[in-house]
């Protein structure tokens, strides 16, 4: 990594600290079965998508629950403006969607923004500071992500996975778990 890019991840990094202390939330714990909406948060492969990701959405809807996909495109060149991927029904965004102080621009995603969920599901990879800095702006009340030290603070189930862990294997980790809490009702 250059020096200019290591200097632009640090500053994106500040204002992700700087926005995490600003905003205030109550964390709670929620678990598969008393969860009603899930917002899941990925990287989207060449094609604008990503395969298991359709997969993972209607096995959670098919129990109940409202599921609202974002997908990351580091590739796109211009204004997504949250481009609809049609095999996952996730809606797609770029580089170009974010200001340059990594506030969304693109419609679609400050409605994710305003939006209440109970679950959020960060399966990107930890470089992925946009995807990181959506996740503090999206108000969930139980936020769930791979460790990185950048990013402790940002998700309240942190999954210790190694580099070499995919985003299918995060995902399927992160509801075992979700399963498997149990919480007072």
């Amino acid at each position: 990594m250059g020096f200019l890019r290591k200097l632009i991840y640090r500053f994106r990094l500040f204002l992700l600290r700087r926005k995490l202390g600003k905003i205030s939330r109550i964390k709670r714990v929620v678990n598969y079965s008393g969860a009603e909406s899930f917002v899941i948060l990925f990287e989207a492969d060449n094609n604008g998508g990503s395969g298991f990701i359709g997969e993972l959405a209607r096995k959670i809807e098919k129990d109940g629950k409202r599921v609202s996909l974002i997908g990351f495109s580091g590739l796109a060149k211009s204004r997504g403006g949250g481009k609809k991927d049609t095999a996952s029904g996730a809606h797609i965004y770029g580089k170009k969607d974010f200001g340059w102080t990594l506030k969304p621009v693109a419609d679609g995603l400050k409605r994710i923004t305003e939006g209440e969920f109970d679950v959020l599901l960060d399966l990107s990879h930890p470089g992925s500071v946009h995807l990181k800095y959506l996740a503090v702006l999206i108000s969930a009340k139980f936020k769930i992500g791979a460790r990185h030290p950048d990013y402790l603070d940002v998700f309240d189930l942190v999954l210790e996975v190694g580099d070499d862990f995919g985003a299918e294997e995060l995902a399927r980790h992160a509801m075992h778990y979700l399963k498997i809490i149990k919480t007072k009702s």
